[in-house]
């Protein structure tokens, strides 16, 4: 595990090491008269009282590219602050040159996901689509002013701002007000942005191998254990949520709760989608050369995502006895009603365990989560028998008392395999 943490700490150091010579040597380029002359291509400044649209895209043009070719955003602002300071482009081009620089920034982030899963593809793609339109929207108000000044709405906030400061200060300032601006603009249209990202990359699955999990981890045991540990946790919740679902569309029949009944099957496909993902991904780490402890832990993951699969997979009895029940036209008994619900509720507090202990084990919650279990089989025993007692005592019909006893046993059941999963996280943790 150290030595993993040790590649990760010295890659970073690599790349800080690369950034500090990249930046030196930009200092000595600043100085090019050649180089100086791609900044002054467009002059923003206003001709007739308007910003000429063609020099302030075109200079959002060259901000963008020598970001992109230099792939720092820092850098490139630098330069056109000491552009600026001595007097080489005016305010209008260099906002537009940041501008461009913003745009340009995001290449890192698309080249970083290249080797990536297709979450990671929408992460970069999102990040692309912010900064465009938030130049898009910054932009748009260059052609509009306030009151009788002829400066753009957007260079009279600048200056305001500035107090009469000196051309760098005034860029800065452009540039802080840019992106707290442009952040607080489109903020509310985040989920808009992400369907839009999800609609241009959808995670498909068919076809596509890994969807949550990043080959090019493989070769870093330690974080391609703990991902896989997210992943194994992301598909334990929807495994619970099915469950939940279920369970709530008999006890509480809203069409909130019908319409999540209705995406079950959606649900389970994805589960089994994340079971064969997390297989197949930990049959590859296994080729792998691993620490004694990483290569038993492979096994005990494996088998956690089995035993959450079948979670899953016990909901469409659950379900099942539920419509069998609806078909007799007799509802259960209100002690019946009770009894299920106090069984949902230690399931959920289980479920939260085995969330936690699989990140974060500790030996309290494990014994939490093991005195659930021992609670669960013995209210499922005591219900039992109770509901034998309701039949005697004929406050109980028969026709639905097979239809209960089942729903029972699948109580007992999904709390067996949450009991692996606690179980299975301790030995994990005990070999780390």
């Amino acid at each position: 595990a150290w030595r993993g943490w040790g590649d990760t700490v010295l890659g970073f150091g690599l790349l800080f090491f690369g950034m500090s010579i990249m930046s030196s040597e930009l200092k000595n380029l600043a100085q090019d008269p050649d180089f100086i002359a791609i900044f002054q291509t467009f002059n923003c400044a206003p001709r007739n009282g308007s910003l000429p649209p063609g020099a302030v895209f075109g200079a959002i043009g060259i901000g963008m590219l020598v970001t992109m070719i230099i792939q720092s955003s820092s850098a490139c602002s630098g330069i056109v602050i000491a552009l600026g300071a001595s007097g080489l482009v005016d305010l209008y081009t260099a906002v537009a040159l940041i501008l461009g620089s913003n745009i340009g920034t995001t290449i890192t982030a698309q080249i970083a996901a290249i080797p990536a899963n297709r979450i990671a593809k929408q992460a970069a793609l999102a990040h692309t689509l912010f900064n465009v339109f938030g130049v898009l929207l910054c932009v748009g108000t260059f052609w509009f002013h306030i009151g009788d000044s002829e400066m753009p709405v957007f260079f009279q906030l600048v200056e305001h701002l500035s107090a009469s400061g000196a051309l760098p200060r005034k860029i800065a300032n452009a540039h802080t007000i840019f992106n707290v601006c442009t952040t607080l603009a489109l903020i509310p249209f985040i989920p808009v942005l992400a369907h839009l990202c999800e609609k241009i990359i959808p995670v498909r699955t068919d076809g596509v191998k890994y969807q949550y999990l990043e080959p090019h981890l493989l070769n870093t045991p330690s974080i391609a254990l703990s991902q896989t540990i997210s992943t194994l946790r992301k598909m334990l919740t929807n495994a619970w949520v099915m469950i939940d679902c279920a369970l709530n569309t008999y006890a509480n029949n809203t069409p909130e709760n019908q319409k999540l009944a209705g995406e079950l099957d959606k649900r389970e496909d994805e589960i089994d989608a994340l079971q064969g993902e997390i297989t197949d991904y930990l049959s590859r780490l296994m080729q792998r050369k691993l620490q004694p402890a990483q290569a038993d832990a492979i096994p005990l993951l494996i088998h956690c995502t089995n035993d959450t699969e079948r979670i899953g997979d016990h909901t469409a009895i659950i379900l099942e006895q539920f419509d069998q029940i609806k078909k007799t036209g007799v509802a259960l008994s209100e002690m019946a009603e009770g009894e299920m619900a106090e069984l949902h509720a230690l399931l959920a507090k289980q479920v939260e365990f085995a969330h936690t202990l699989l990140v974060k084990f500790t030996s309290e919650n494990y014994a939490k989560a093991r005195d659930l279990e021992d609670k669960i089989n013995a209210l499922t025993d005591s219900f039992e028998n109770n509901h034998l007692e309701r039949l005697k005592a004929g406050t109980c019909l028969p026709v639905i008392g097979v239809f209960y006893i089942q729903l029972l046993a699948e109580f007992r059941k999904v709390s067996r395999h949450l009991a692996n999963i606690v179980d299975r996280a301790q030995a994990i943790a005990q070999l780390a």
